[in-house]
């Protein structure tokens, strides 16, 4: 009984490990794997946490080679189908078809591309859109602008507009835009004023040279007293600069600003005081732009400021010599120590209350950004850990 059932069903397998392998295979090698389960361990479950399997072993699938994408397209509609167009070959919806205007479908790496552009789209020149980015982004800080003058008039600050709007007419560039609002104020009108910024849900930052006001959606103010190397106190320079003021439009309001002379005045000081291209590159359209005149008026200007010299300077260093003649002597006056060292610093022609500011404020500056080092030296954030092989 027991050998007729032998016969009918095989050879008894043993138990254990042998178990698996088959009845043909040699003994000591393990059977190949069947075709479909050749890559099961790619698909396997994750490993635990630490434990890092097949260490240095890359496994390839088969429908991926070096980021081409050799499955088939998936049934996904396109941008120029949802508009109503279908393929160029009639057949409504096939991505991989067609596109309007007879456009292949494209696939790499396994993300479609977008579709390409119809052939009777109308293309819009990138300096077209800057231009049309830039009279926005005008037409929304002259807004901004003219209700700040207005809101500080109604609690009795007289403000005065600098630069932004008051630049772009003087030279004449109906595109130049502003990233913030510059106002100046009265040393009795700054309190009010910040007051009122406060209500309006600006948050003070105190920055070198003026009072820096930041806001979540709105553009930002900087609030000065002065101006930076006038040899003057703020409260004789914004008497001099106040009796120096002028109206411009902006909409349907109008603003405050500084007359021509005072204005290019204080173009060529912050040339001098911005370490960016942009103010220098003002200046140079002002020496074209503006005659001769009004020239001379500015060197009046800067001479009631006491800061005839710095304009001198900066219009040298511009190129304009003939004009920097009318200033007299050109002679930088520094602001703070790092510009011409602890003598120069002593020595300027600067007010002593606007350098002793300056140079406060950029010690404190310093100060953080050291405290800010010794911070992330202590928890183990800083890059000199990284550098030595990761935090602590």
């Amino acid at each position: 009984m027991r050998m007729a059932l032998r016969e009918r069903v095989g050879p008894v397998l043993p138990r254990g490990p042998a178990r698996s392998r088959r009845p043909d295979a040699p003994a000591g090698r393990r059977p190949p794997r069947p075709a479909d389960r050749r890559h099961h361990h790619a698909r396997a479950r994750r490993p635990r946490a630490g434990v890092r399997r097949h260490p240095g072993r890359r496994t390839r699938r088969p429908d991926r080679r070096r980021g081409l994408d050799c499955r088939p397209p998936r049934h996904r509609s396109v941008a120029g189908e949802r508009d109503g167009g279908g393929p160029a070959d009639g057949t409504p919806g096939h991505p991989g078809r067609g596109r309007p205007g007879g456009a292949p479908a494209l696939s790499v790496g396994g993300r479609r591309a977008r579709a390409l552009p119809r052939r009777d789209a109308v293309t819009v020149p990138p300096d077209a859109l800057r231009v049309a980015l830039d009279r926005h982004l005008v037409a929304r800080n002259d807004r901004a602008a003219a209700s700040l003058v207005a809101d500080l008039r109604a609690v009795g600050v007289r403000a005065l507009l600098l630069k932004g709007a008051a630049t772009r007419a003087l030279l004449r560039l109906p595109e130049r835009s502003s990233a913030d609002i510059d106002v100046l104020v009265a040393p009795s009108g700054r309190r009010p004023a910040g007051a009122l910024l406060r209500r309006l849900g600006y948050t003070r930052a105190r920055g070198i040279h003026s009072e820096n006001w930041t806001h979540p959606t709105r553009a930002s103010v900087d609030l000065h007293r002065t101006l930076p190397r006038v040899g003057l106190s703020p409260r004789q320079a914004c008497r001099v600069l106040f009796a120096h003021a002028d109206e411009l439009k902006l909409g349907d309001a109008t603003v405050e600003v500084l007359d021509v002379p005072a204005r290019l005045v204080h173009l060529a000081i912050h040339a001098t005081q911005d370490a960016t291209q942009r103010p220098k590159d003002d200046l140079a359209p002002a020496i074209e732009v503006v005659d001769t005149t009004q020239w001379r008026a500015a060197a009046s200007v800067a001479r009631e400021l006491e800061v005839a010299p710095t304009v001198a300077w900066a219009l040298t260093q511009a190129g304009a010599s003939e004009l920097a003649a009318l200033f007299g002597r050109p002679k930088l006056a520094p602001n703070d120590i790092a510009e011409r060292g602890l003598r120069g610093y002593l020595t300027s022609s600067a007010h002593w209350s606007e350098r002793g500011r300056r140079q406060l404020r950029l010690g404190e500056n310093w100060a953080r950004w050291q405290a800010g080092r010794v911070r992330r030296l202590m928890d183990g954030s800083s890059a000199w850990y990284r550098r030595r092989g990761g935090a602590r």
